[in-house]
């Protein structure tokens, strides 16, 4: 069951997490996964947890395409199946930029909204439901108010926002953030989030993927070990190719290589 929330220009949507489509993550992502799983299971499931803990969540770093929000998802989705017989884990997903505004007390009177639905999850839930509230870009938000990109109303909306993780009790809410320019944050927050990097995938890695996807799109195409060449040659000669950059480059060398068709 989905919640919808329409405070005017934004809406808020609610997922039951068990619902998330599984995703198989790349290798190097999986003890990152298993990371986050842990640690929101324990505040999730602990009654000695307060919002005294020391972090309220995780904030998810590394370059844009290296899978930041689909590791989230996933470890919602995988404490949601954990908690099936004890709790309903939501999952909400924020865009920052539809939070962000430049006039002044319009962010933060979005942001007490957004708190305050999440809160309000637990009342429709029976007090039974646990929330996975993820951030996206979040440093479209908090942005360090010591550069020149800064403006006073983001001095407040930094203000709201961390009063509002102060009070955020991690045995009904984890937030995490994700963000590809940890040197644009307001390095306040990571008195609140724990932050962890993401890395690209090393390159056999990806051309596993690619071969495996391969295999999905050609089957036994005799084409496929030089579609496969293709790829690994557009691959090195990124810096620092990505599973997006994978994923593009497979499906345009496929067309190149003509075993695609119209």
């Amino acid at each position: 069951m989905n919640h919808h929330h329409d405070d005017g220009e934004n809406k808020i949507i609610s997922f039951n997490a068990e619902t998330l489509p599984a995703v198989e993550l790349m290798p190097h992502l999986k003890p990152i996964e298993e990371l986050l799983f842990k640690t929101t299971l324990y505040f999730f499931s602990s009654q000695e947890v307060s919002a005294n803990a020391p972090f309220k969540g995780f904030l998810v770093q590394g370059p844009v395409g290296t899978g930041k929000t689909e590791l989230v998802k996933q470890t919602a989705r995988r404490v949601a199946l954990a908690l099936k017989e004890s709790a309903i884990v939501k999952f909400v997903q924020v865009d920052s930029a539809t939070i962000a505004s430049p006039r002044w007390g319009e962010s933060e009177a979005v942001f007490q909204k957004l708190f305050s639905f999440v809160n309000d999850l637990n009342l429709v839930s029976n007090n039974n439901a646990k929330v996975v509230l993820l951030f996206d870009d979040i440093e479209s938000l908090l942005l360090s108010r010591g550069m020149t990109a800064s403006r006073e109303w983001h001095y407040s909306l930094n203000s709201v926002m961390f009063h509002l993780l102060d009070n955020m009790n991690p045995h009904q809410c984890i937030v995490f953030g994700t963000t590809n320019r940890i040197d644009l944050m307001d390095p306040a927050l990571s008195t609140r989030l724990y932050s962890v990097e993401v890395s690209s995938a090393p390159m056999e890695t990806l051309l596993e993927y690619a071969s495996k996807t391969l295999d999905s799109m050609l089957g036994n195409n005799p084409k496929k070990n030089q579609v496969l060449e293709d790829i690994g040659s557009k691959l090195r000669a990124l810096k620092s190719p990505t599973i997006r950059d994978c994923r593009q480059i497979t499906i345009i060398s496929c067309i190149n290589e003509q075993v695609l068709t119209v």
